[in-house]
């Protein structure tokens, strides 16, 4: 997973988690680093951070597509969304 600018691919969610510390994930798509388009799901691990605070995982399996866990990361976006055009609209009418 790389992004460069915000642009790139990122992985984004956590469900499903096993006593083994794995969990259910997804891969998208990032423009500004907003989930614009799922790519796949996979079962990951955390592994460590590097030098940059970034996590590095294990990717354990791969999955089929978790349609949940899209739904729910479009709504999250949705609502950040709102929530800052809500803020935007308030300063600007003062």
């Amino acid at each position: 997973m790389l992004t460069i600018n915000g642009i790139g691919t990122k992985i984004y969610g956590k469900k499903d988690q096993k006593q083994d510390g794995s969990y259910t994930t997804t891969k998208w798509f990032v423009f500004f680093f907003l989930p614009i388009l799922p790519i796949s799901s996979h079962r990951v691990k955390d592994h460590e951070k590097n030098d940059f605070m970034q996590v590095q995982y294990y990717f354990l399996e791969d999955i089929p597509l978790d349609k949940e866990q899209v739904v729910s990361t479009y709504g999250k976006v949705a609502l950040g969304v709102a929530i800052v055009i809500f803020i935007l609209f308030l300063f600007a009418s003062q």
